[in-house]
């Protein structure tokens, strides 16, 4: 059996002859032998095309989507490998970020780094509301979902307004900043 190219190299030659064929009977209303013969030529290998093509081009196209069906299926998995990754290597930034901070202390001042880089302790203070109870707060203080206003309570509580039911807490956090010098 012939190939999808070849048949449909026999195929376009078929047409243009029967294109031919078709213009030269003008007007007669029965076609011509030659005519007929070429028709049901043209249809047989129109079927063998199809046979041929038809097949191989449904089996390349499922093919094709069980491949793309696959690469969604990994991409997924890598997708979520990746999270995992990126997880274990925010908990490794961490641990590395923490025990930086405890060399950098432990030196007791600013750690030079090749490069001309200096790293050094950063401290930085902030305050933040504790809310010890909720329902002794007044309506001033809270949002209408019932939740403390932290930014109010905050604002009044270093004005030097007595909120009952919070408190000011000071904290100081540590990190390690590296610059150039």
């Amino acid at each position: 059996m012939a190939t999808t190219y070849e048949l449909m190299d026999e195929l376009r030659d078929m047409t243009v002859e029967i294109e031919r064929l078709e213009a030269d009977m003008g007007d007669a209303l029965d076609p011509s032998p030659e005519l007929v013969v070429l028709h049901d030529e043209a249809m047989k290998k129109l079927s063998d095309w199809y046979c041929v093509a038809v097949p191989s081009k449904v089996a390349a196209i499922l093919a094709y989507t069980d491949e793309s069906k696959a690469q969604v299926a990994e991409a997924k998995r890598q997708s979520a490998d990746w999270a995992a990754v990126a997880k274990r290597r925010s908990a490794r930034v961490e641990r590395g970020n923490s025990l930086a901070l405890l060399l950098c202390e432990a030196n007791g001042g600013p750690v030079h780094l090749p490069a001309g880089r200096v790293a050094h302790v950063v401290e930085r203070k902030s305050v933040s509301v504790n809310v010890t109870s909720l329902d002794d707060l007044t309506s001033d203080y809270c949002r209408v979902t019932t939740v403390a206003d932290k930014n109010a309570i905050k604002t009044a509580l270093k004005a030097g307004v007595h909120v009952t039911g919070a408190e000011l807490v000071e904290k100081t956090t540590h990190g390690v900043r590296v610059k150039d010098k």
